[in-house]
């Protein structure tokens, strides 16, 4: 509560806390009956414009007894009969904050309609610092769409107390919107996100390198989390922005190095983004690099390698590819497609792919149980073997989307 009860001053009692003395419940109980009585009487209506002010004076001695719901009642009664927009806006604002206090102390029952007073107070005062509050609580950052949460948080000034806060959930509501995006839209929304992520990285960078212990730490994890999200936004569209992820990259290494974060959990995905910059970059991708993504990259980073033109790959490379993921299509038919598979492992992926096919025809019941399996696999692999490597490319596609009609 933001204005404090003279009873609780005299007292030395926190002013935002209802009152503990059995003797100043009884008061503000008192206070609040007398204004009821008074609110209740004949004359009343010819004192309309002070009913607010009442009414909030009513609230305030019911919150300080302890009367949580029947305070918020009282708030919401002084909105609606307020005169000034301060006044009506207080008043809803004081009603939340009861009920909200209320939630806390067990009437979880009482969570619905504070959250319905939430969203009326987002919807009529979205440019207030209050507002700004609300958002930040997790359990109310998803009352409204998350455009309507944007533009409450955006609207927070850097002069503000709680604009680090705002822009940190920002960045969490876009990063949401960017993972969300259909593909038209997530060039856009990389950017969005992008522009107020590093932001956050930079204030999170500073302090994982002036402060020591938990705090400096959780920093650094901070910072780790938001590195990991501007590569995935960042690179994943048609017009990679290098120069902004590698900024990132590196300065994720600084603070890894100052506070020993341990990235091994990440080689794979570390790994895929520089080979992601690479291919963005237009290098070429070493021999080392490839060999290592081979041993360790994802099924998506060693397609996109063994898809690369310029990365050195030698057979060895290739074939410990085909052995993690060569029973992935995808993975499977661009290996096969290239001119220097070796023979063994392109064998290999061959009696795989006839594998397969043969139980896909044994459970389509196509030929005799006994001669399934052996017609099928010898059929599909003396045929692959023969045809050159790019035809062959081409009948493996046909393979994998080919289905006989039902008749």
């Amino acid at each position: 509560m933001r204005r404090p009860g003279w009873r609780q001053r005299a007292s030395a009692e926190a002013f935002d806390e209802p009152a503990k003395s059995p003797d100043l419940v009884n008061s503000y109980r008192q206070s609040a009956e007398l204004l009821r009585v008074a609110l209740a009487s004949a004359d009343a209506p010819q004192f309309a414009a002070e009913a607010g002010r009442a009414l909030m004076r009513r609230g305030f001695a019911l919150y300080y007894a302890g009367d949580l719901e029947e305070a918020s009642q009282a708030f919401q009664k002084s909105h609606e009969a307020g005169v000034t927009v301060e006044q009506k806006r207080d008043a809803l604002w004081y009603a939340i904050v009861a009920l909200d206090r209320a939630v806390d102390g067990g009437k979880v029952s009482l969570a619905k309609e504070r959250d319905r007073l939430a969203v009326l107070y987002l919807q009529q005062y979205p440019d207030t610092e209050d507002a700004a509050k609300l958002l930040l609580r997790q359990a109310q950052a998803e009352l409204l769409g998350d455009e309507a949460t944007l533009k409450i948080l955006m609207a927070v000034t850097p002069d503000q107390p709680l604009y680090e806060a705002a822009r940190r959930q920002a960045a969490r509501v876009l990063y949401r919107v960017y993972r969300k995006a259909p593909a038209t839209d997530k060039g856009f929304a990389a950017v969005r996100f992008a522009d107020v992520a590093e932001e956050i990285l930079r204030i999170e960078t500073g302090r994982a390198a002036s402060a020591s212990g938990e705090e400096g730490t959780r920093a650094a994890q901070n910072v780790l989390l938001l590195v990991r999200q501007l590569s995935d936004a960042l690179l994943a569209g048609t017009s990679p922005d290098v120069k902004r992820v590698e900024s990132a990259l590196q300065l994720l290494e600084g603070v890894a190095s100052m506070h020993r974060l341990d990235l091994s959990a990440l080689d794979a995905e570390l790994a895929f983004r520089r080979l992601q910059i690479a291919i963005a970059s237009r290098i070429n991708i070493s021999r080392a690099v490839g060999a290592a993504l081979a041993e360790v990259g994802s099924a998506s980073a060693c397609l996109v390698l063994v898809e690369n033109p310029a990365a050195d790959l030698t057979g060895a490379a290739l074939a410990r590819v085909a052995e993690r993921h060569g029973h992935l299509a995808a993975i499977r038919d661009t290996l096969l497609s290239r001119e220097d598979l070796p023979t063994e492992t392109r064998q290999a992926l061959v009696a795989t792919l006839a594998d397969t096919l043969a139980r896909f025809v044994t459970h389509r019941e196509w030929l005799p149980e006994a001669q399934k399996p052996s017609r099928a696999k010898h059929a599909t692999a003396q045929r692959l073997r023969l045809l050159p490597a790019r035809r062959r490319s081409r009948w493996l596609r046909l393979f994998a989307t080919w289905r006989r009609p039902n008749n």
